[in-house]
């Protein structure tokens, strides 16, 4: 049976990762009309900001989230 601790770790891998991936989405639309411009690298660095952003956001706090609400829910 797995340990808390093993648990905590890999839904905080999962909110990353899906972290990553919302945040890469709303970069990629806030930069996508300098894409195709010559801005291309500031659209770029819209999408890798975002990303990292939103990963970081959703791995330091996500977990305490549902945790706090589950909690005053019972």
């Amino acid at each position: 049976m797995a340990r808390d601790n093993e648990w905590e770790r890999s839904t905080r891998r999962v909110h990353l990762v899906c972290g990553v991936v919302v945040g890469s989405l709303i970069g990629l639309r806030f930069g996508w009309a300098w894409l195709f411009g010559e801005r291309w690298w500031a659209g770029i660095l819209a999408i890798v900001l975002s990303a990292a952003f939103f990963g970081w956001l959703a791995y330091s706090y996500l977990d305490d989230f549902w945790h706090r609400l589950l909690n005053w829910l019972r």
